[in-house]
């Protein structure tokens, strides 16, 4: 394992400061790890997160240590101040022919077609080794400027690890778990209930944790196309006060009782920053939702509530999986890759280690974005109808076996920011 603390020393370049935080009940149930990146831009008036700080929530110091660290690795990898990875160039699609990924589509969406002069980075195809060229707003964030417009730059697919291969294993399952939560939302599918969430005894304590302090934790899973990987689903619903408030996380992997506790530590990691959005009086005046910190007040509203609660409830009753599922087994990441491909993904990696600090990668770190062709991205920005991939849309109750609801009318938030 990678020894985390020479990482948070300011000396390493990555970090100006760190924070360890205990659990402070009932607004927050976990540790805390919060740090101050040393590659940031200055804060938007009014946001309610940070482009300053990073960090996560655990069950433990060491967990939240792990994770926090392992979060600002990933964002300072993305910052676009970072130097472009070998093999950059600038051009258009069109006079790079067949060497640039296509990226506009219903079977991709990933951007609107354009015929403007793009930054282009290397990726890694998985399924062959091959190297193609994909446009840096699908790396990069945050992103703003020419080279952003048309696309919805996110986070979402990077993962840092120790090595290579364990950041791209991280970088993929993040792209399973997107793509079968944002359809899932979207389709309105009825996840199944885990009625018995198992032995294990860090997520028992946390569940009882969370009974203690009035809330009631709902776990699902939603199936994925890789055989031995489901998506859980964690819901944190509070109604104690005038202000019933409703979270929901995720997690995707091959270990049920890990899959468990990672939907339902995200879920409380976020109770906690609406809980902030809420005292800072920051309402979500409805309309359109653009970015994470509209999503977030989307999720601290009444509507926020409504919306996940109504979704929790049409949660299915019973079903296979669960931790007590016998077919429980560790998918290798080259299994991972081939289920993918299978499943109609083709995903490409952008090696972004050469970004970060020189100790940090001497500490064992790399870092990675995975660029979900394929697949269903998470949407930031739910005003765009072109990064819909109406395919996985089309095709979700077929591939899941999970039945959908009546078709949605409008647009509908989702709430994972």
């Amino acid at each position: 394992m990678i020894d985390v603390l020479p990482a948070l020393e300011p000396s390493a370049g990555l970090v100006t400061l760190s924070r360890i935080s205990p659990p402070a009940p009932p607004a927050d149930l976990l540790w805390r790890c919060t740090v101050e990146l040393a590659r940031a831009e200055p804060d938007r008036a009014g946001g309610v997160l940070s482009a300053r700080l990073a960090g996560a929530h655990g069950h433990s110091s060491t967990d939240a240590m792990l994770r926090g660290v392992g979060e600002a690795v990933e964002r300072y990898a993305l910052h676009p101040d970072g130097p472009a990875p070998a093999g950059a160039v600038r051009a258009t699609a069109a006079g790079l022919g067949s060497r640039a990924q296509r990226f506009h589509g219903p079977d991709v969406a990933l951007g609107a077609a354009t015929d403007r002069e793009l930054t282009w980075y290397p990726a890694t195809r998985l399924r062959d080794g091959a190297t193609v060229l994909v446009p840096s707003a699908l790396v990069d964030y945050p992103l703003t400027g020419p080279d952003a417009d048309g696309f919805d730059p996110s986070p979402s697919g990077a993962a840092a690890g120790e090595g290579w291969t364990a950041a791209v294993r991280s970088a993929l399952l993040e792209t399973v778990e997107r793509d079968a939560f944002q359809v899932a939302w979207e389709r309105d599918l009825r996840p199944v209930r885990v009625a018995d969430p198992g032995t294990d005894r860090t997520l028992t304590r946390l569940l009882r944790r969370a009974a203690q302090a009035g809330l009631e934790a709902v776990l699902a899973e939603v199936p994925t196309g890789v055989p031995g990987v489901a998506c859980a689903i964690g819901v944190v619903v509070d109604e104690a006060g005038p202000h019933p408030l409703a979270t929901l996380g995720c997690k995707a992997s091959d270990d049920p009782a890990r899959r468990l506790l990672g939907a339902l530590q995200e879920a409380l990691q976020i109770r906690s920053a609406a809980l902030v959005a809420r005292e800072r009086a920051d309402r979500w005046p409805g309309g359109a939702v653009r970015d994470d910190d509209d999503r977030l007040r989307f999720l601290a509203s009444p509507e926020g509530y409504a919306r996940v609660r109504a979704w929790t409830d049409a949660f299915a009753q019973d079903g296979p999986g669960g931790p007590g599922d016998p077919a429980a087994r560790r998918v290798s990441t080259d299994e991972l890759v081939r289920a993918m491909v299978t499943d109609g993904a083709d995903p490409l990696i952008v090696d972004l280690t050469h970004r970060l600090p020189l100790g940090v990668r001497e500490s064992g770190w790399a870092a990675v974005k995975a660029v979900p062709v394929g697949y269903q991205q998470l949407r930031i920005d739910d005003t765009r109808t072109d990064t819909w991939n109406r395919a996985r849309l089309a095709s979700a109750e077929a591939r899941t076996g999970l039945t959908a609801g009546p078709a949605p009318t409008g647009v509908r938030p989702h709430p994972l920011p």
